[in-house]
């Protein structure tokens, strides 16, 4: 199930702000994202691959008010199957449950077909997010 992290923070930093305000600073905030991949094994985590923001990777659809983002990076540790994601802002972050397998029940990201499992390879993912579900999070603190 998605989590959001940091909507306290957030608004504690900005305040009250209007919805396209709100947009603005969701661009701001993850700019410099980084989007991480990780398996678990009993209750311990492992960091599976690391991804950057690739360059103009971010956008903000203003019709269906989401950013869409544009990752690259590698598969460091190939060891346990990937389960988990965590998209990281400077204040927000957004944490869920991933998977290779499409149409798993749970899931809310499906990994690009580029993540092989290899270590060292390069891989690729696409995520979006609602800033029409996040800012009424926000407005709901």
């Amino acid at each position: 199930m998605k989590k959001i992290h940091g909507l306290n923070e957030f608004k504690a930093k900005y305040g009250d702000i209007s919805n396209q305000h709100f947009n603005l600073k969701m661009l701001t905030e993850f700019e410099d994202s980084q989007f991480f991949i990780f398996g678990q094994q009993d209750a311990n985590k492992t960091l599976l691959a690391n991804y950057q923001l690739k360059e103009d990777g971010l956008f903000f659809e203003p019709f269906s008010k989401r950013i869409d983002f544009v990752y690259t990076g590698k598969i460091i540790d190939n060891s346990l199957p990937p389960i988990h994601y965590k998209l990281e802002g400077k204040t927000i972050s957004i944490t869920g449950r991933c998977t290779l397998i499409p149409k798993v029940c749970g899931a809310d990201l499906y990994l690009d077909s580029t993540y092989d499992e290899q270590k060292n390879s390069d891989v690729i993912q696409s995520h979006s997010i609602s800033v029409k579900y996040l800012y009424s999070e926000f407005k709901s603190r």
